[in-house]
């Protein structure tokens, strides 16, 4: 399984991996208080990405049009996460992944938990390939 995981960033409450298990697909699971929250690309969806080579100018997709799509499915994450009052999602950071050194890349949003001014541990990412969409994560209940 650690052959599989190619980038794992461990936050106090919250765990958010990148699987890629046989090159069949792209995975990102992230767990957070409980819930796991899980993206898919399979390789032809990759394949159908438009190519970019950072030496030119600006990605397909700019990095406002990313967080504007993630922002979009943004309240899904705070339902499914059931924020009570006081606590909320914020942008937290943006950066930009390139898939299998294929010269294909996602954006990757990440959203930290606050409790009123307190930053809760939790933290959440939207993955936004190039098609400007962002990913549509499938919701499990996380193994205790």
């Amino acid at each position: 399984m650690a052959r599989f995981i190619r980038a794992v960033s461990v936050i106090a409450i919250g765990l958010c991996v990148l699987s890629e298990p046989a090159r069949a697909e792209r995975v990102w699971v992230c767990d957070a208080n409980g819930i796991s929250f899980e993206s898919r690309l399979s390789d032809a969806e990759i394949t159908a990405l438009p190519r970019w080579i950072p030496a030119d100018d600006n990605p397909p997709i700019g990095a406002r049009s990313a967080m504007s799509a993630a922002e979009k499915i943004r309240p899904q994450y705070e339902t499914a996460l059931k924020l009570g009052k006081g606590r909320r999602l914020e942008f937290s950071s943006i950066a930009l992944y390139e898939l299998q050194q294929s010269e294909r890349w996602v954006w990757e949003i990440r959203y930290d938990e606050y409790l009123e001014l307190q930053r809760t541990g939790t933290a959440i990412r939207i993955i936004v390939p190039m098609t400007g969409n962002a990913l549509q994560p499938t919701l499990r209940r996380s193994p205790q």
